[in-house]
């Protein structure tokens, strides 16, 4: 099996993010259960994701203001991969088979994963704090770490801690691991404490959700539910729109299931926009196989089976 030449700390050394990595050959199961209970009106990916101007630099571009947001949850991917052995090849893990490219955990003590585009990131373990804490202050296996983490102070109950070669912070209460870094020499994001602070108030409940300065995003994440991996695009702002009559914004999710695993949420502008797209959505783009299609207003479901990512 084919791994990742480098590990997310030397990327985000080099000044890039390892945003990308996947799964693969994964084993197991495991019960995860978040710091917080999700709020029942909105998905449980969902309740961590801030409000672009929760994060970004306050001079950030209005058309700039908008991130792509990706979820997984381990504990259903872990058996679900195993189950259907290499037909998943494309599913890849980090260098060493890890969850997290610091963290020792396994796939299998791990649970709900959100890793936005940019550079956020929040994963559910089942490990113990300090364990946590010890894996960035010392080397990762086989690797010396001249420069360990050093405590930041608290925050919320989680404990802070930081890089004092780069811009990358992080939180650490229950098991959960929250990161801001910066992904490239023009960092878009504001201060990484307060970056990581944003998604702990937001998990909690004391700032702006995305879903909740996104309507459009509110919506098509809500037609959703029991996902396996997730990635939802927001409202895209009208300037950075490829074609008239595309989606605005969709969610696409697969759960476990072996038939009709595959689910797409589009918005459109209107709803004669939808009404066509709906009519003959295979002319738009590649259905999963025996599709549904529905329609409510501007916004279109597709639902099939598409085990391949």
């Amino acid at each position: 099996m084919r791994q990742p030449s480098c590990s997310r700390r030397e990327l985000l050394r080099g000044g890039a993010a390892a945003a990308t990595a996947g799964l693969a050959g994964l084993a197991g199961c495991s019960a995860v259960e978040s710091v917080v209970d999700g709020d029942p009106d909105v998905p449980e990916y969902a309740t961590w994701l801030p409000a672009p101007a929760r994060v970004y630099e306050d001079d950030t571009d209005d058309d700039d203001l908008f991130y792509i947001a990706h979820a997984r949850r381990f504990d259903l991917l872990a058996p679900y991969l195993d189950a259907h052995g290499e037909a998943y090849a494309r599913q890849w893990l980090y260098q060493d088979g890890k969850a997290h490219p610091v963290v020792d955990v396994d796939p299998a003590d791990a649970g709900l994963e959100v890793r936005p585009d940019d550079g956020l990131s929040m994963l559910e373990t089942n490990m113990p704090d300090e364990a946590v804490i010890e894996a960035f202050r010392t080397p990762e296996s086989g690797e010396p770490l001249a420069d360990p983490f050093e405590r930041l102070g608290e925050y919320e109950g989680y404990r802070l801690l930081t890089a004092p070669d780069s811009d990358w912070v992080v939180g650490i209460r229950d098991g959960v691991v929250i990161e801001a870094w910066a992904t490239s020499p023009i960092d878009s994001l504001g201060d990484k404490r307060a970056t990581v602070e944003a998604i702990i108030d937001t998990k909690h409940g004391d700032g702006d959700r995305y879903t909740d300065v996104d309507e459009t995003l509110a919506e098509v994440t809500r037609l959703l539910d029991g996902e396996m991996t997730v990635s939802a695009v927001p409202t895209i702002p009208e300037s950075r729109r490829r074609a008239e009559g595309n989606p605005v914004s969709l969610v696409t999710a697969r759960t476990n299931a072996e038939t009709g695993n595959l689910t797409e949420a589009l918005a459109f502008e209107d709803v004669e926009t939808a009404r066509e797209f709906a009519t003959d959505p295979a002319a738009e783009r590649e259905l999963p196989t025996n599709p549904t299609v529905s329609r409510e207003g501007r916004f279109v479901t597709i639902t099939g089976t598409d085990h391949l990512e």
